[in-house]
């Protein structure tokens, strides 16, 4: 078996979805709103120049 390298983000995410209940046994509407609430963390951005 290979080591797999990830980023800590990452990494911090598939640890904590790597334990039950799994998405699938939530059903749904239980589902839908963990996946929301995850990706409505913040994100930090680089600063960019837009032109």
């Amino acid at each position: 078996m290979s080591n797999h390298i990830l980023e800590p983000a990452a990494r911090e995410f598939a640890d904590a979805t790597a334990k039950p209940p799994f998405l699938y046994e939530l059903g749904p509407d239980r589902a839908r709103e963990v996946l929301d609430d995850v990706q409505a963390a913040p994100v930090s951005k680089l600063d960019v120049d837009e032109k």
